[in-house]
């Protein structure tokens, strides 16, 4: 039976977080948007002090926000732009020693995340990965208008994309070898037979012990 090696994006295979960085850039060079700075902090600090304003939430706020209106040609060259930049400044060569192992050996590789397909598409063409499993954003006329196709890909969104991919090649679970930083992601963890945290949140490692999730940890 073939295995699997799935890879968390933002704060695994990248140091950072990508999507924040992205929507930075984008932001940074659309002038007719700094008006909406101020909402923009405002919304932050409804995800920092106000529990039911979600991550997703922000997400959504911050496409509708910058992303909307941007035509598809003049993103797709940001995007390009920006994951040669990520690539050679902010890899994390730990993760990436892992891929390129498993591909040396035949395992197929996915990059399974909550961010962009925008920009992930590209990292993984140019990291010869297998698959790509993120939120996509949604075009219309070729222009995106900053909604998400299938809504926002992280926790339970993204196990059932990637069990959905399992299925559909004759994969199961104990195929699977994980890479994540975030306790989003502990529904997979949870099902994925072979595990790595990287740089962990504290929540993330917490509960890996806490649950006796096996796993090992890369920082």
């Amino acid at each position: 039976m073939k295995k699997v090696a799935i890879f968390d994006l933002d704060g695994t295979l990248d140091k950072g977080d990508c999507f924040k960085s992205f929507m930075f850039i984008i932001f940074l060079k659309t002038p007719q948007k700094w008006i909406f700075f101020p909402n923009l902090i405002l919304s932050l600090m409804f995800f920092y002090f106000i529990p039911n304003y979600t991550r997703t939430k922000l997400k959504l706020y911050f496409l509708k926000t910058i992303i909307k209106g941007q035509k598809q040609k003049s993103l797709d060259k940001q995007a390009e732009l920006f994951i040669n930049n990520r690539l050679k400044y902010y890899i994390n060569n730990k993760v990436l020693r892992y891929l390129n192992l498993y591909k040396s050996k035949n395992i197929y590789t996915i990059l399974a995340t909550g961010s962009l397909d925008i920009y992930a598409l590209k990292l993984a063409r140019l990291l010869e990965i297998d698959f790509v499993i993120s939120s996509s954003l949604y075009l219309n006329n070729q222009t995106y208008d900053g909604s998400l196709k299938n809504g926002n890909c992280i926790g339970v969104n993204k196990l059932n994309e990637i069990e959905l991919f399992l299925n559909e090649h004759n994969l199961l679970w104990k195929d699977v070898i994980f890479f994540s930083d975030h306790h989003s992601d502990l529904p997979i963890f949870k099902k994925s037979k072979k595990n790595y945290a990287v740089r962990p949140t504290f929540t993330l490692e917490n509960e890996l012990k806490r649950q006796n999730i096996d796993h090992k940890i890369i920082f």
